[in-house]
């Protein structure tokens, strides 16, 4: 358990904690243990994503996922970590997760797919997604309304 916590600190080791994750079959426990390392980082918006997923009772193969969506955003694979994140949406509405993956496209200069995830964010009440949108009036006149 020691030795999974040190690799845990390190970012470009996420994937392979991951891993090991799937092949014990650890409880979510290890997956909150996470959450609260990031958030001593100050990485707040993957300790955030994280414990959304776990208060949402999102079962352990979507939190698995979640976990390889913000690792491969790291590793900078973006269009993977979209996917992921997009499965993650299917099976369970998030606001934080519609802003985590409009931010990803919004660093592939996707402004239009950035704009409709802060508008599904902003519809379930997400203060932040909301003034996101305000920002965007320029592009999106529909912004205006919000």
């Amino acid at each position: 358990m020691q030795d999974v916590i040190i690799y845990i600190k390190k970012d470009k080791e996420a994937l392979k904690i991951i891993d090991i994750i799937e092949s014990t079959n650890t409880s979510v426990e290890l997956l909150s243990l996470k959450a609260s390392i990031y958030a001593d980082q100050d990485k707040s918006k993957e300790a955030l994503i994280i414990y959304n997923a776990l208060i949402a009772k999102v079962d352990i193969s979507l939190l698995l996922r979640l976990g390889r969506a913000i690792a491969n955003t790291d590793l900078k694979m973006h269009q993977e970590s979209i996917n992921d994140l997009t499965y993650i949406i299917n099976k369970q509405p998030s606001s934080k997760i519609y802003n985590y993956r409009a931010e990803i496209k919004y660093g592939l200069s996707d402004i239009k797919g950035t704009f409709d995830d802060y508008k599904k964010s902003a519809e379930k009440g997400d203060s932040i997604a909301i003034l996101n949108i305000r920002g965007m009036y320029k592009k999106y006149p529909e912004a205006k309304n919000w």
